[in-house]
């Protein structure tokens, strides 16, 4: 085989092998499918609070009364996102109503000052989630946050705190109920004015406000 014949025979394999290199680009087969109508639609948290009249109030308060379910507020949330309850009780406003009478004057003399009602009435907040299990808000001075504890028990004295531990506090942890269910749970506000409470109170009054948020679980 002369050269001329050797370079032809060459350059023919050359476009072969690239008829093949190109070609291969389209030999496979192939189909196309489109998802119509693709959406994307966030989700809801609605926290609803019924069952009592708001706001609540207590009045006249004397020393032994108590009741274990004065407010008892039902939580659901009619959205449809599961969500945890977080709690936050605000500053008090207190009052020395009994200022100037003879009973209180005497009594705040013998204890050194002013003592307000708030220093005297012990509180629960309790909420009973419906599946059995109870839980209290237990203040921590320290932090001012509040804390989820087991036993929503409203006659367990150990349960309640003094109010005026309560301002200015706020969960720094959703409550246990994280599923989806509509009811977040009932919330309960107890109280109790021990016995042994003087005239050091006579007339004083405070008030508080109480927070709910719906958080996503």
């Amino acid at each position: 085989m002369d050269q001329t014949k050797k370079i032809i025979l060459t350059s023919l394999g050359v476009a072969l092998i690239a008829f093949f290199i190109g070609g291969g680009t389209y030999a496979y087969f192939s189909d196309v499918e489109e998802v119509q109508n693709s959406t994307f639609t966030a989700g809801t948290l609605d926290l609803v609070v019924g069952n009592t009249t708001l706001p609540v109030v207590v009045n006249p308060l004397k020393p032994g009364d108590y009741n274990e379910s004065y407010a008892e507020l039902i939580l659901n949330n009619t959205g449809n996102v599961a969500g945890v309850l977080n709690v936050s009780v605000g500053g008090l406003a207190t009052n020395e109503g009994g200022v100037g009478t003879e009973p209180e004057n005497v009594s705040e003399a013998l204890l050194g000052g002013p003592i307000g009602l708030e220093k005297r009435l012990k509180v629960a907040l309790l909420l009973d989630n419906g599946t059995g299990s109870g839980y209290h808000l237990i203040p921590d001075i320290g932090d001012s946050s509040l804390v989820w504890a087991s036993s929503g028990d409203p006659s367990n004295d150990n349960n309640y705190f003094l109010l005026d531990n309560f301002s200015n506090t706020n969960t720094t942890t959703g409550s246990p109920q994280v599923d989806a269910s509509p009811n977040i749970g009932t919330f309960t506000i107890a109280y109790k004015l021990p016995y042994e409470t003087g005239n050091e109170v006579q007339g004083d009054s405070c008030s508080f406000n109480i927070t709910f948020m719906l958080k996503q679980a």
